[in-house]
């Protein structure tokens, strides 16, 4: 989850409890559930909420290893966050599938407000095999490949290693 779980403006107590179900289903059916906090997100203090084993992403950029893949994040550390990350972003791990995942505005011609800027050339130069964002709203892909794109709201992708090639494509259940 690539971030805004949950709107600032929009909400009740109740949408905690929704919070809270969607990542227990989540585990229920993934072995690994990360998640990457948005802009939105920092308002509200999910701690409470999010079941454990649901692996919470830092503010700093960090990989986490899940079998073959090695996932490269940074969560959104305030609302609009100025912060200039990717540089700082980990390299590579040999022999390993290597997938971003960042809640950024990218260089912000899809967004109302910036949010951990970046251009798609940086996205680039850090040489992971795809970067799945969030922030955006709707479903956009920068790159085709090496995919770099948004998930878009209520969307998903199902990315798929077949002979070293990630494929990357809609989720539909």
């Amino acid at each position: 989850m690539v971030g805004d779980i949950i709107d600032r403006k929009r909400y009740t107590e109740a949408t905690y409890s929704e919070v809270a179900a969607f990542f227990s289903r989540g585990l229920e059916l993934f072995e690994t559930v990360v998640f990457t906090a948005g802009n939105h997100d920092v308002y509200h203090d999910l701690g409470a909420v999010i079941p454990r084993g649901v692996i919470v992403s830092g503010t700093q950029p960090h990989t986490i290893e899940v079998g073959e893949w090695a996932l490269h994040s940074a969560a959104v550390e305030v609302d609009r966050d100025p912060r200039s990350l990717v540089s700082d972003f980990p390299h590579p791990l040999p022999h390993a599938v290597n997938l971003g995942l960042l809640h950024t505005s990218v260089t912000g011609e899809y967004s109302k407000h910036d949010c951990l800027p970046c251009t798609t050339e940086e996205l680039l130069a850090c040489g992971y095999d795809a970067w799945i964002l969030g922030h955006v709203h709707s479903q956009i892909t920068l790159n085709p490949e090496p995919f770099i794109g948004w998930v878009g709201m209520g969307r998903a992708y199902l990315i798929d290693v077949n002979d070293g090639d990630v494929r990357v494509q809609n989720l539909v259940v």
